[in-house]
């Protein structure tokens, strides 16, 4: 149930929403992941579900900050802007 619940998240993430959005479906997605992982003891899955659970929190950590910078808090669906 759980890997079918990420796959349809992901799906629907990658191919609908926009930047912000996708990332945090994508963060409910490897949640279900990660689970999964250590549900059956899939230790390099679950290494790298953390992995790329990691960069999504990290990059939305990014794209909230530089909408602090700017002042304005962007659409859903807006696409990342450049934050370096």
């Amino acid at each position: 149930m759980l890997p079918a619940f990420a796959v349809m998240n992901t799906t629907w993430a990658l191919f609908y929403l926009g930047n912000r959005a996708m990332r945090l479906t994508l963060l409910a997605s490897s949640a279900a992941w990660i689970w999964n992982d250590l549900l059956w003891d899939a230790w390099p899955a679950l290494l790298a579900e953390s992995m790329a659970a990691m960069i999504n929190v990290r990059t939305l950590l990014r794209l909230h900050r530089a909408c602090d910078e700017q002042g304005e808090m962007p659409a859903i669906n807006a696409p990342l802007r450049n934050v370096e």
